[in-house]
């Protein structure tokens, strides 16, 4: 509007090859920034629509689904900065709101946008009542070479000494109802 780019004849014939530029990029790429003239520059980007994440309980423990590092700070707002270094895989999500000093309502909202995103996961908190065992699936932690390397990353404390597949495949097969 201000610079009257849109109402002006002459600038108005670049509309047309503006848009198909836009829908080429967008298309191609998932992103567009295209400068329009000295003062106009144009951001697109095409954003994944997502699920609506489940709703966070203050039972629900999160945990990562990638390397904890590799997440900067800066790129949250304040409320998920301040909990972030409460989330271990271990403390459910009122202790985290407790630890952290963080009113219990925006602690689920943020776990609940960490779960949109992707960054986090629940699991349910273990329980000692609860009774847990393997599947016929564990023979997959047997055959694939990749998931017995990803699970003894996943169950490996970072800066910790590497756990063994034989004492993770031990403890999983420990596992049994009753």
């Amino acid at each position: 509007l201000e610079s009257g780019f849109i109402s002006n004849e002459e600038s108005k014939q670049k509309l047309v090859p503006i848009m198909t530029i836009l829908l080429e990029e967008l298309n191609a790429k998932g992103k567009c920034t295209l400068p329009i003239d000295e003062s106009n520059t144009i951001h697109l980007k095409v954003i994944e629509q997502r699920p609506d994440p489940p709703v966070v309980q203050e039972y629900d423990v999160p945990v990562f689904t990638q390397d904890k590092d590799d997440f900067f700070n800066s790129q949250w707002d304040l409320t998920t900065q301040q909990i972030l270094p409460y989330i271990d895989g271990f403390r459910h999500v009122q202790k985290i709101s407790a630890e952290a000093d963080v009113e219990l309502n925006l602690v689920r909202i943020a776990v609940q946008n960490l779960l949109y995103y992707g960054v986090v996961t629940l699991v349910s908190i273990l329980q000692y009542s609860n009774v847990y065992c393997t599947t016929p699936k564990v023979q997959d932690l047997v055959d694939d070479k990749c998931l017995q390397e990803e699970c003894l990353s996943y169950v490996t404390k970072q800066g910790h000494k590497r756990a063994s597949l034989r004492d993770v495949f031990q403890l999983y097969c420990g596992l049994s109802p009753g």
